[in-house]
């Protein structure tokens, strides 16, 4: 499906109260992920700025080329970079930009594990004949990954032993999540992208 196809149906499962995704990812904390992406997706969407270093080199990409981004409804992440990737494909018509569920046969991000984890998002670029895969990036910037990886044994211990659920652990990431988004202004995104997702 195309983006505009994805947010709509981000919307549509907000409004009903449901996720995508396995059982492990229903229930009151996922369909609350929803609604919260829709909001993020909503406000990304019409402010996105891309800037003229990044405009500049997606309008010399000459070979059509597709990124596939395989996320969920529920991703913060996703509803956080893929509006981004959405307004950068747009600049140049040999760029097309499709969704794809992660846990919908057949499972495709079984070939694109970040460190052994089925993460989303994840975007593979694609050659738009062949199919051949061209590159990939995701599932989030690298200095916020590393920021991440860095803070998790950390934060386990002291969710541990503090006895905080899992549902406040995952809040609080998701207030890290949100909070290095908002510094970083898009701007790694548009960088690695183009590194990564341009042939």
């Amino acid at each position: 499906m195309n983006y505009p196809a994805y947010v709509e149906m981000v919307r549509d499962f907000s409004l009903g109260g449901e996720t995508t995704s396995s059982s492990e990812f229903q229930g009151k904390f996922w369909v609350d992920s929803i609604v919260e992406s829709l909001v993020i997706i909503d406000a990304l969407i019409p402010s996105v700025h891309l800037n003229e270093i990044t405009i500049e080199k997606l309008q010399k990409q000459e070979m059509p080329i597709m990124w596939l981004a395989i996320t969920e409804t529920w991703c913060i992440d996703s509803a956080h970079s893929l509006p981004i990737i959405y307004k950068m494909s747009e600049v140049n018509p040999n760029i097309a930009m499709k969704i794809i569920l992660r846990d919908e046969p057949p499972q495709v991000i079984d070939n694109f594990l970040t460190r052994g984890s089925r993460s989303i998002p994840k975007i593979i670029c694609l050659d738009a004949e062949s199919l051949v895969v061209l590159g990939t990036w995701g599932p989030r910037p690298t200095a916020l990954q590393v920021k991440m990886m860095l803070r998790a044994r950390t934060v386990n211990k002291l969710f541990e032993e503090d006895n905080t659920t899992a549902e406040d652990k995952r809040r609080k990431i998701i207030n890290i999540l949100k909070n290095w988004y908002k510094e970083d202004q898009t701007q790694s995104i548009q960088a690695e992208v183009l590194e990564s997702l341009l042939y």
